[in-house]
């Protein structure tokens, strides 16, 4: 693109709802993968990591081993040389100006050419269509955004203490990871959150509390990755073969999430009020499987032997039930073995050959 290159700050600091072009990256950042504006999993190390911005690139590397994730990727706004804040503003234009405006007019606000313009434009016309992957982000930018010059103003009360809930969540589950739930102490929470201990007592009553909502915190971690693979794949068989892939604990964050599980439905009998979140946790991916065979039956790939409901129980219980016993380390247990045990059943349920589903 002739004129896709990085914009200066002044577009954003007249148009843009978010601020200038580092806020607009890191708005960007935290909304799609670390709400605590540092942490996120890390798909090389697998675990939870600690990320610090790359200077000069749009990106954010591991303080681990350096794998670089770019905000970016995969919305509307990758492959372009136009800055994020430039983009922004430009959405912010058509969903709280004038959607109809002119590309010329566009370009004069922008500085940019109008043919850039235009293809500001009709990308962000596709992002903003109902149905779109990137509707959504959009939306929320509209809501976060609350007019230009927020970012000037200070974030509001409630968002700092929003994201001051997600940081402790964060912590918390990189603390139960390294050490155990039972020999975590919330002061190990607080110095890995750097807080106080009174603050995560301000929002958690107990330790449990705070287990679960590090639980809570690596689930909603997987359920990215599940919306991710529905991004990726239209394919059922191939979505199907992934989404079981994800579900085996291997090393990493989701043998972590079920660590975190066991130590919190062993808490579930003496706290009752914890078995609603984790059911509703739990829900989650049985809906996820439960669409994935409908969409596969719908299809003429799936030949399911039961409802597509019932058959998403199943599947959940024995992956949840394999998938248990080795995180604990049973003999026999080990990730490639519960792939082969869950192919099988799965194939059998859905009629699928169990090659297809073979690894790759």
């Amino acid at each position: 693109m002739d004129e896709d290159v990085q914009q200066t700050t002044t577009v954003a600091n007249v148009f843009a709802p978010i601020g200038d072009e580092s806020a607009c990256l890191h708005w960007l950042w935290t909304t799609l993968y670390a709400p605590d504006g540092v942490s996120t999993v890390c798909r090389h190390c697998r675990v939870m990591r600690r990320f610090h911005r790359v200077s000069r690139r749009r990106a954010y590397a591991c303080d681990h081993c350096g794998t670089q994730v770019y905000p970016t990727a995969g919305t509307f706004m990758q492959g372009s040389g136009l800055g994020v804040a430039t983009w922004f503003a430009a959405a912010w234009q058509l969903m709280e100006g004038d959607a109809n405006v002119a590309p010329r007019a566009l370009a004069d606000e922008l500085s940019v050419s109008y043919k850039t313009a235009l293809r500001i434009k009709r990308k962000l016309e596709e992002a903003l269509a109902p149905g779109s992957a990137d509707a959504e982000l959009l939306e929320r930018l509209r809501r976060d955004a609350g007019g230009p010059g927020v970012a000037a103003a200070g974030v509001p009360a409630r968002d700092r203490s929003s994201r001051a809930r997600e940081n402790i969540r964060a912590a918390a589950c990189r603390a139960f990871a390294a050490r155990g739930p039972s020999a975590t102490r919330i002061a190990d929470i607080a110095r890995e959150a750097g807080v106080s201990s009174a603050i995560i007592h301000y929002y958690y009553k107990s330790k449990d509390e705070v287990l679960l909502a590090a639980l809570q915190w690596a689930n909603e971690h997987t359920s990215r990755q599940l919306h991710e693979l529905r991004q990726e794949t239209s394919d059922p068989i191939e979505l199907l073969r992934r989404t079981i892939d994800l579900a085996i604990p291997s090393e990493g964050v989701l043998r972590e999430e079920y660590v975190l599980w066991i130590e919190t439905w062993a808490r579930v009998r003496l706290h009752p009020h914890l078995l609603a979140e984790c059911a509703a946790m739990s829900e989650g991916w049985v809906t996820f499987f439960q669409q994935l065979v409908e969409d596969g039956a719908a299809a003429g790939v799936f030949h399911p032997v039961a409802p597509a409901a019932e058959i998403a129980q199943r599947m959940v219980a024995l992956s949840d039930g394999l998938s248990f016993r080795s995180a604990i380390g049973y003999t026999g247990m080990q990730v490639q073995r519960v792939r082969e045990l869950l192919v099988s059943f799965v194939a059998q349920q859905l009629g699928v050959p169990p090659g297809a589903l073979a690894e790759r």
